[in-house]
């Protein structure tokens, strides 16, 4: 099981106390051991209670909710000129030409102004590298702990139920819906400094999820069933910050379960990388956690005692999330996928979620793979280049946006989501016997020659005894 930097190895209290998750006005002192789901932390002056978080719940993202509630409610354009309805960037853009100083055009100075903070713009170039260098791995724990971990949190969940985004029943759309997220996130690694640019891929992409999130805040909000003053704002400031940071500080915890470990440095410019892309996102400086990798895991600490109490919605979205997967190649099956997620999570979380326990065939299975992902990771760090490591993930993204667009052909072949769920869900295609095993062992078998010659290339370079 995993010993996640600065838990449980950092606590000095031999019986930590356990954190009641039902408690909405908790409060501890700092050297206290707290302990949650399996795992432990002193608290420190650092750490935030709900009297710090509550007020940033109250807060969605002032800047494109303005702008996508100006365009939304301004007479629609002419059929000829106007940009599809979704095309909220694009709407946007045009309002803002015929408006100088309307909403959208301060939404749009905002994206293609530098941060309000000083960014080493080395430091983030590196820490894509160190993402891409670990793609593998980096994309496993992305699933395996970043998103089915994140569905502890109930009040996130119901803001996903209520879009059926990731937790919708068709497999094939959670399939499409995580590939979107992936292809958002490799835009933001590939492209170094100039992704972020004006017109950049990774700008663009995370404007793309940032209006999406304002046309779903604005949707649920509009709803009789929401309740703000019990949930707060749907897709709020800590609804954005804890999903930035189970996508970096997670992350960086996956990679060390999975064999690829960051040193100190890596992680602080993998960290510098994430406080840049969540203020493009609509995280407010003043609640970017980001500052540096220990603020981030304090940060991480302190939502995860606010937010992550796993309820019955949280093991059906888990479970929708793998069983998506497991019904597209490469064909893993839940089991597999379960086991390795409960690899990163420990068994007390993944019992929440109703993971399934291990047997000795998943675990077996789970062993070749981590052997092949370090495998990987060896060789890119004493034998690749950085230019294969980006040659690595422009391939896996040009990838991803193949299987997107096939997914997309897919659901309109079928008729879209709509016309699904009035004539019912086809058959689904006939599934190929999945050669998991034999294929893992190849893996593994070219990985192990690799490191053999690896470690013979550099007793090699050791000097002879006098």
């Amino acid at each position: 099981m995993l010993s996640h930097p600065g838990f449980s190895s950092s606590c000095s209290a031999p019986s930590p106390l356990v954190h009641d998750a039902s408690s909405s006005s908790y409060h501890y002192e700092v050297g206290t051991a707290v302990s949650h789901l399996g795992i432990s932390f002193p608290i420190t002056p650092a750490h935030r209670f709900p009297l710090h978080l509550d007020p940033a719940k109250a807060i969605g993202d002032p800047l494109a909710d303005a702008a996508l509630a100006e365009v939304l409610s301004a007479p629609a354009s002419a059929p000829a000129t106007a940009p599809a309805s979704r095309d909220f960037h694009g709407r946007i853009a045009s309002h803002a030409a015929s408006a100088p100083s309307s909403a959208s055009s301060l939404f749009l100075s905002s994206l293609s102004s530098p941060p309000p903070f000083p960014v080493d713009w080395d430091a983030v170039e590196r820490g894509q590298l160190h993402f891409l260098g670990r793609a593998p791995a980096a994309s496993l724990a992305l699933l395996h702990l970043s998103l089915v971990g994140g569905f502890s949190a109930p009040n996130i969940n119901k803001v996903l139920n209520s879009t059926g985004y990731l937790t919708h029943s068709e497999p094939r759309m959670v399939q499409t819906r995580l590939f979107e997220t992936f292809v958002m996130i490799m835009a933001c690694m590939n492209g170094g400094r100039s992704t972020f640019a004006p017109n950049g891929d990774g700008l663009n992409a995370v404007t793309k999820v940032r209006l999406l999130h304002a046309f779903v805040r604005r949707s649920i909000q509009r709803k009789n069933s929401w309740d703000s003053s019990t949930n707060g704002v749907p897709i709020n400031q800590n609804h954005m910050a804890v999903t930035g940071l189970s996508f970096s500080v997670n992350v960086i915890w996956g990679c060390d379960g999975y064999g690829c470990p960051m040193s100190a440095s890596e992680r602080e410019d993998y960290t510098q990388l994430w406080r840049v892309i969540c203020h493009y996102i609509g995280v407010l400086p003043e609640h970017n956690p980001h500052t540096s990798y220990s603020s981030a895991v304090t940060a991480l600490e302190s939502l995860a005692l606010y937010c992550v109490a796993p309820d019955p919605s949280s093991a059906r979205a888990s479970h929708a999330v793998l069983h998506g997967v497991s019904q597209q190649p490469p064909y893993w099956s839940l089991a597999f996928h379960a086991a390795m997620s409960r690899w990163l999570m420990g068994d007390e979380l993944a019992d929440q979620l109703a993971l399934p326990a291990p047997t000795l065939y998943t675990r077996l299975c789970r062993r070749v793979l981590l052997t092949a992902l370090s495998a990987h990771f060896i060789f890119f760090k004493y034998v690749g280049k950085e230019r294969h490591a980006v040659r690595l993930g422009r391939a896996m993204n040009a990838e991803v946006n193949n299987l997107l667009k096939w997914g997309a052909s897919e659901s309109v072949k079928f008729g879209g989501i709509e016309e699904r769920e009035q004539v019912g869900t086809p058959p689904p295609p006939p599934r190929r016997r999945p050669l998991f095993l034999p294929a893992l062992l190849v893996v593994v078998g070219v990985a192990t020659t690799t490191t053999l010659c690896l470690s013979a290339k550099l007793l090699r370079r050791v000097p002879p005894h006098s």
